[in-house]
């Protein structure tokens, strides 16, 4: 292993608050969309809530995942869980990123039994410190370069 490809950085991905708003907010709009399309009926209010409860119970798990990163400066990426469960894989060039928000796409190593032939991470600025955010940013722009 070169000294480029070692895992060199750590970052700890926060719990997010901008994930929870987005899950509970496209929850809610499915319950809006519902209301508008069907009449208000003694059976179809315990849905809504029911809806409704569901949506602020996956929005808070959502928004208090939290997971760490290991990365190097040429791709190579491990990600570990809170139940401690890692994927090792490389950054896809069709990774990218925003003002908001960044998606990796990973390649897993060929070598481990994945079950898939890639991965998408939606990590929100929020779960970041500014200069975790940068490095993954560089780290981006470096991959569409090569």
């Amino acid at each position: 292993m070169s000294s480029c490809s070692a895992l060199k950085h750590n970052i700890r991905v926060q719990p997010s608050l901008y994930a929870g708003c987005c899950v509970f907010g496209l929850y809610l709009l499915i319950i809006l969309v519902l209301i508008s399309h069907t009449d208000l009926s003694w059976f179809n209010v315990p849905l809504y809530l029911l809806l409704f409860l569901w949506a602020l119970q996956d929005a808070k798990r959502v928004a208090h995942r939290h997971y760490q990163l290991q990365l190097s400066d040429d791709g190579d990426l491990k990600i570990r869980d809170e139940q401690g469960i890692a994927w090792v894989g490389k950054i896809k060039t069709s990774s990218y990123y925003n003002r908001f928000f960044l998606v990796l796409h990973l390649q897993p190593n060929k070598h481990l039994l994945q079950k898939r032939t890639s991965y998408s991470i939606l990590i929100y600025r929020d779960a970041l410190s500014p200069p975790e955010y940068h490095l993954l940013a560089r780290l981006i722009n470096s991959e569409h370069q090569v």
